[in-house]
C-alpha cells in the first residue's frame, strides 16, 4: 500500500473521513458484494499525491528554467500495471512538455502509445518521445529498427530515444540489453540510413494539427474498484482489461483514429464550445463510454451538455452503475438520452462511419489487420503516414510475399509520395469515385508510406508499388571476400558464484568448455560485499585461467584481446607476453589487445594469471588472427581460412565466432538497367558498391532488391558488404532458448535451465546466391 506520513491528513481534507477507519476495504472484498468507494478514493488520492509530488514538481521547475521535461513511467501499458505503479499514467503526463513512453523487447504495447499520444494532442505538446529498441539482443537488424520505429511514428512518436550507447563494455555492462547503437556495433556507420528515414517522417508529422474526431473515456478508475484479492477479482479485472485492449485494437486496425480522455484531467482541459466536445487542443465529434463500472459526475455533466447540443455520445456495453464510485442511476439516465449499443465492433463502426477520413483495405476488402496511420492537417495540406504494426517472425522476413492494399481517402486530393528512404517527392496517379480519392499500395512487410494530400485531382503519375524486376541470371556460387576485422577465436569464460561470501570453485559450475579450467591461489574473499564499501584495487589473490584448444594449422602474428590487462599476465604456449597494449577490440575502454606467440598445429595452451580485486570482472577473451575457426562436435577448433566463401552460412566456413562486416567481391559482365537481388541473408543490412562507387540505398527490407542503375557494357566489380552483429562473439552462446521473451543479463550466465555446452552460434552472411535482375 503506497503511503506517506501525511497521507491521511490530506485524505481527510479531500473526502471528510479517515482512510484508516476503512483501510480493510482497500485490501479486501466486501461480504455483501458491493464495490468500495473507499478503495476508489484511496487510489484516486494516492495518484493525486504522486502526480503533485513528482510530475508537477519537476514540470514546474523545468518550465521556470526553460527546459523541456520528458521521460516515461513504470508499468505504463496495462490497467493493472498503472494501478500498482503510478495509479493513472495519463494524469501524470499533464506536467510533461514532451510526454514519453518506453517500449522493451520489441513488444507492441499499443495502449501505452495511444495514452501518451492522446495527452500530447490534448495538451498541444510539440512532440512525443519513445525509448525504443531496448532488450532486443545483438541480432536486432535494420528491419527491426525501422519496423519498430515506424509503427510508433504512425501513433505519434516524433522523438526517438534509441536504447542504448555504451560508455564501456566492461564486465557485466556488455550484457546490459545490447545492442549498442554506437561504434561497438559493426553497422553503426550505416545507421544514417535509418535515422534519415525517421528524420523525414518526423519533419512531416510534426507539422499542422492531428485529424482525430473520436474520444474514448479511459477505464482506469473503474479498474481500481476491482483491485482487491486476485482470487476474487481476477475475472472482473481481466474482462475490463481485455475489453480495453480490444477496443483499442478495433480502432487502430480499423482505420479510425481516436484519443483516450483522462477523467481527472478533463475538468481542467474542457473548453465550452458550440459544436464538438473540446478537450484542450482537440475537439471530438463522438465520445465513447466503453463499458465502465464507474464514471465521474463531473464527466457526466459535460457529456450531458454535449448531448443537449446534438453531440453523439455512445454508451458501449455495460452502462456505469456507479458515479464517483457510489451506486447511482445518473449514468443510466444519460445513456437513455444518448446512444447505447452492446459490445459490437460492427455497431461501433456504423456509428463512427461519418467521422472516418481514411479506409485501408486488404485484398478481401477487409480493414487491413496490420496497418495503422497518423494524419495531420497543415493549413489545408494533409500528410498521412501508414505503417505495419506487427512484424513477421524474424526467420520469416525473407520469405514474405508482397502485400496489396487499397487506400480510400475522404475528399478529392492530389497525392504526392514523400519517399522517406531517398528523400524525393513523386506525383502519384489516383482514381476518384463518389467524392473519394483511391490509390493502391503494393508493399513489403517492412514498408511504410508517407503521402501528402493537396486539394484537387491528379490522375497521372507513378503507382505506389514495389518496383518490378525480371530475373536475368545468377552470379557465381562463391566469391572472394574480405573481413573488416581480424577473425576471432572465442575463449569464453564462465560466470562464477559466491557461496556465503566465498568463491565457489565447483568444477561443474565454473567450466564452460571441456578444455577451460580456473585455478584459485591464496584467494580469500570471505565476507566480501563490494556494494557495501568503496571498490578497492588492492589484490585479494591470484586467479589463474587455463585454456586448451586444438589447431589444424600453424599461424603467426596472433593477438589476444582481453579485459583487465593491467592486472594480468598472459602465457601462450609457454611464452610470456610483453603485455604491451596494442589497441582495442570492439570496445575501446574495456577490451584491449596484446601480442602473443604463434598458434601451433596441434594442442595450444593459454594461461592467464589475474591479480583479483574489487574492480576486476572475470570475462571471456578473444584470440585474433588470420585463421579460421570451426565448431566441430561442440568444440571450437582453429583451421585454415577459406580463399572463397560460398553463399551459405559463414559460421560453417571458418567464421564461427566472427561478428564484424564481410565484403563479398563479385564479378558481373553485362549492360543495361540492372538490380541485384539477395533473397536471404543474415546480418544488420547490406550495402553495394559497383566499380568502386556506392549505390544509393541498401538491401535491408523485403523483397531484398537494390537498383544498381545503368551499367555500361563490360565486366563490373560488385562489392556486397554484409554488416554484422555481435551475437556470435558476445551473445548468450550457451543458452539454448531460441528467443527469450525478456533477454536480460541473466540469460548470458550460468547455471540456468537452458544451459548447454555446445555453442549456440547463429547463421550469418549471404545465404543464397545473389541474382542480377533487369529493371
Amino acid at each position: 500500500i503506497a503511503y506517506t506520513d501525511d497521507f491521511d491528513v490530506t485524505f481527510q481534507k479531500e473526502y471528510g473521513y479517515s482512510i484508516m477507519d476503512r483501510l480493510p476495504e482497500v485490501v479486501f472484498e466486501s461480504s455483501d458484494g458491493k464495490l468500495s468507494q473507499a478503495r476508489y478514493a484511496f487510489h484516486n488520492h494516492r495518484t493525486d499525491r504522486f502526480v503533485e509530488a513528482f510530475s508537477d514538481t519537476i514540470g514546474e521547475w523545468c518550465d521556470k528554467n526553460n527546459l523541456n521535461m520528458t521521460g516515461h513511467f513504470f508499468r505504463e501499458p496495462s490497467l493493472h500495471g498503472q494501478t500498482t505503479a503510478v495509479g493513472d499514467v495519463m494524469r501524470s503526463y499533464r506536467a510533461f512538455s514532451i510526454p514519453g513512453i518506453d517500449i522493451l523487447s520489441d513488444k507492441h504495447e499499443i495502449s501505452c502509445v495511444k495514452q501518451c499520444q492522446s495527452s500530447v494532442r490534448q495538451y498541444g505538446r510539440e512532440g512525443m518521445t519513445s525509448e525504443l529498441y531496448g532488450v532486443t539482443t545483438w541480432e536486432f537488424d535494420f528491419r527491426g529498427h525501422k519496423q519498430q520505429g515506424d509503427w510508433q511514428a504512425a501513433m505519434g512518436v516524433t522523438v526517438r530515444v534509441p536504447h542504448l550507447f555504451w560508455m564501456s563494455m566492461k564486465g557485466d555492462a556488455k550484457r546490459d540489453y545490447p545492442a549498442s547503437i554506437g561504434y561497438q556495433s559493426p553497422w553503426y556507420k550505416e545507421y544514417k540510413y535509418i535515422e534519415d528515414h525517421f528524420a523525414r517522417v518526423n519533419t512531416a508529422m510534426t507539422r499542422g494539427k492531428p485529424v482525430v474526431r473520436i474520444g474514448v473515456i479511459h477505464p482506469i478508475e473503474s479498474y481500481w474498484l476491482y483491485y482487491g484479492p486476485y482470487s476474487q477479482t481476477s475475472h472482473a479485472r481481466r474482462e475490463l482489461a481485455n475489453r480495453y485492449y480490444e477496443l483499442i485494437n478495433w480502432f487502430v486496425f480499423g482505420s479510425l483514429d481516436f484519443d483516450m480522455i483522462c477523467e481527472a484531467n478533463l475538468q481542467s482541459q474542457y473548453v465550452e464550445s458550440s459544436n464538438g466536445f473540446t478537450v484542450g487542443c482537440e475537439k471530438y465529434d463522438m465520445i465513447v463510454v466503453p463499458g465502465l463500472t464507474t464514471i465521474r459526475s463531473a464527466t457526466l455533466d459535460l457529456l450531458e451538455k454535449f448531448v443537449a447540443r446534438g453531440g453523439k455520445v455512445v454508451f458501449m456495453g455495460d452502462v456505469p452503475a456507479y458515479v464517483d464510485a457510489n451506486e447511482s442511476s445518473k449514468a443510466l439516465e444519460l445513456a437513455q438520452k444518448s446512444i447505447s449499443i452492446d459490445w459490437s465492433r460492427r455497431k461501433l463502426f456504423d456509428l463512427a462511419e461519418e467521422y472516418r477520413d481514411i479506409k485501408i483495405l486488404d485484398g478481401s476488402c477487409e480493414y487491413a489487420s496490420n496497418l495503422t496511420y497518423n494524419m495531420r492537417d497543415d493549413n489545408g495540406i494533409r500528410r498521412v503516414f501508414i505503417a505495419h504494426v506487427v512484424e513477421p517472425k524474424r526467420y520469416e522476413y525473407d520469405s514474405t510475399d508482397l502485400e496489396k492494399y487499397t487506400i480510400q481517402l475522404k475528399g478529392e486530393w492530389k497525392v504526392t509520395l514523400l519517399n522517406t528512404l531517398d528523400g524525393n517527392k513523386y506525383e502519384v496517379a489516383a482514381k476518384y469515385v463518389n467524392g473519394e480519392t483511391i490509390v493502391t499500395w503494393v508493399c513489403g512487410c517492412c514498408d511504410s508510406l508517407l503521402i501528402e494530400l493537396e486539394p484537387g485531382k491528379r490522375t497521372e503519375g507513378i503507382e505506389l508499388k514495389v518496383p518490378s524486376y525480371s530475373w536475368s541470371g545468377c552470379i557465381e556460387d562463391s566469391a572472394e571476400y574480405s573481413l573488416e576485422e581480424q577473425n576471432v577465436m572465442l575463449l569464453d569464460m564462465p560466470r562464477f558464484s559466491f557461496d556465503n561470501g566465498e568463491l565457489n570453485e565447483s568444477e561443474e559450475i565454473l567450466r564452460v568448455s571441456d578444455k577451460a579450467k580456473i585455478h584459485f591461489d591464496s584467494l580469500t574473499l570471505k565476507g566480501w560485499q563490494p556494494w557495501m564499501k568503496p571498490r578497492s584495487k588492492e589484490p585479494k589473490g591470484v586467479v589463474k585461467l587455463v585454456y586448451e584448444f586444438e589447431s589444424e594449422i600453424d599461424c603467426s602474428n596472433v593477438q589476444l584481446a582481453l579485459e583487465n590487462i593491467e592486472y594480468s599476465q598472459v602465457t601462450f604456449n609457454g611464452i610470456k607476453s610483453d603485455m604491451v597494449d596494442r589497441g582495442y577490440y570492439v570496445d575501446e575502454d574495456a577490451i584491449r589487445v596484446i601480442n602473443v606467440s604463434n598458434v601451433k598445429k596441434g594442442t595450444n595452451l593459454l594461461e592467464i594469471e589475474i591479480k583479483y580485486n574489487d574492480t576486476v570482472c572475470i570475462e571471456s577473451c578473444y584470440l585474433l588472427g588470420n585463421f579460421g575457426v570451426n565448431i566441430i562436435g561442440g568444440k571450437a577448433k582453429v583451421v585454415e581460412l577459406p580463399k572463397k566463401l560460398v553463399f551459405d552460412n559463414v559460421v560453417n566456413q571458418g567464421l564461427a565466432f566472427y561478428s564484424g562486416n564481410i565484403t563479398y567481391h563479385l564479378k558481373y559482365t553485362g549492360a543495361g538497367n540492372k538490380a541485384i537481388g539477395i533473397h536471404r541473408f543474415k546480418g544488420a543490412a547490406i550495402s553495394v558498391d559497383v566499380d568502386g562507387e556506392r549505390v544509393q540505398g541498401m538491401v535491408s527490407f523485403p523483397p531484398n532488391v537494390l537498383n544498381l542503375g545503368l551499367l555500361k557494357d563490360g565486366e563490373h566489380n560488385i562489392d556486397v558488404t554484409v554488416y554484422g552483429n555481435r551475437w556470435n562473439t558476445f551473445g548468450p552462446l550457451h543458452d539454448s532458448y531460441v528467443k527469450p521473451s525478456f533477454p536480460s543479463p541473466e540469460v548470458y550466465k550460468r547455471p540456468n535451465r537452458w544451459f548447454v555446452r555446445e555453442y549456440q552460434v547463429h547463421p550469418f552472411g549471404i545465404l543464397t546466391t545473389p541474382v542480377i535482375m533487369d529493371k
